[in-house]
C-alpha cells in the first residue's frame, strides 16, 4: 500500500468506533480532498489496497475485515469486531482453495442519461467514480451496452468489438430505436488505467469470468426480486455519468 493512501485511510478509520465500507471511506477522502491523487478508479484502489494489507500483513495489519467489503483501524475494534474479522477470515480460508471468478468487467456505468451527452460519430461519454476525480471518457471502450427506457426498463441489448461502444450509441441515436430509448447502460472489457486509459482486450477469459459476468449483467438489467447485490471487486467498477454543467 502506498503511505499516502495508507496514512490517508488511517486517518478517516480512526474517526469512527465502527466499520467503514469502502464507499463510505472514499466519500471522506473526498471531502478532504484527497481523492484525486489516487487515480480514476479510486474505489478499486482502495479495495485492493485494504485487501493486500489485510492478508499480506497478517497480525501486523493495523486494519480488520468485518465482513466483505467493511475495515476498521485494529486500535478501535472492540471484542464483537475481533469476533467478527476471525468469522470473517475464517470463511475466506474456507473458500481458498476455490478459483473465484473476478469477471471479465473492467468498467461499467448503468442507465446513464442519453440527454446529456453530444451525440457524434465520436462523442464525449464522461463517468467518474466521485465527481473530485478525472473523469473517464468511455466512447473508446468495447464490450456490452443495453438502451433503456427512463425507469431503466430494457430495450435493447448489444455487444461490440470491432467498433467502440461510442459508435454504436450513436449509431442508435439515427436509425430504428432512436425514439425508443433515453438511458443507457454499459459494461467494459479494455483495462482501465489509473490514468484513465484503455489497455488491450486480453486474448482469452476463463469460463469462470465470463460466467460471473454474465449474471452481473442479469442481474443489473433485469433487476430480478430475489438477487441480492453482494459486494465484491465488481463492485468497485462501477462509474456514474459526469456532471457537465452545461447539461445541468
Amino acid at each position: 500500500m502506498s503511505t499516502h493512501l495508507r496514512t490517508a485511510i488511517k486517518k478517516v478509520l480512526s474517526s469512527s468506533l465502527e466499520p467503514q465500507d469502502i464507499d463510505q471511506i472514499a466519500v471522506q477522502l473526498s471531502m478532504e480532498g484527497d481523492l484525486r491523487r489516487h487515480g480514476v478508479v479510486p474505489l478499486r484502489t482502495i479495495y485492493s489496497h485494504l485487501e493486500n494489507a489485510v492478508k499480506d500483513e497478517g497480525d501486523c495489519c493495523p486494519f480488520i475485515r468485518t465482513s466483505t467489503g467493511c475495515y476498521m483501524l485494529k486500535a478501535k475494534a472492540s471484542s464483537r469486531h475481533i469476533l467478527a474479522a476471525r468469522k470473517a477470515c475464517a470463511a475466506e480460508k474456507q473458500n481458498e482453495g476455490d478459483q473465484r471468478a473476478r469477471g471479465i468487467f473492467t468498467c461499467y456505468g448503468l442507465a446513464w442519461q442519453r440527454n446529456r451527452v453530444v451525440w457524434t460519430p465520436n462523442p464525449e461519454i464522461l463517468g467518474c467514480q466521485f465527481q473530485a476525480t478525472i473523469p473517464v471518457n468511455f466512447c473508446q471502450q468495447i464490450g456490452f451496452y443495453a438502451l433503456q427506457k427512463q425507469n431503466g426498463d430494457v430495450e435493447y441489448v448489444g455487444h461490440t468489438v470491432e467498433q467502440p461502444i461510442g459508435a454504436c450509441l450513436y449509431y442508435h441515436t439515427l436509425y430504428r430505436l432512436s425514439y425508443r430509448w433515453e438511458r443507457f447502460s454499459f459494461f467494459g472489457l479494455r483495462p482501465v488505467s489509473d490514468r484513465g486509459t484503455f489497455g488491450r482486450l486480453p486474448a482469452d477469459f476463463k469460463a469462470a469470468d465470463i460466467m460471473a459476468s454474465m449474471g452481473v449483467i442479469m442481474v443489473e438489467l433485469a433487476r430480478p426480486l430475489a438477487n441480492k447485490k453482494a459486494f465484491n471487486l465488481v463492485s468497485t467498477l462501477e462509474f456514474s455519468q459526469w456532471e457537465i454543467p452545461a447539461f445541468k
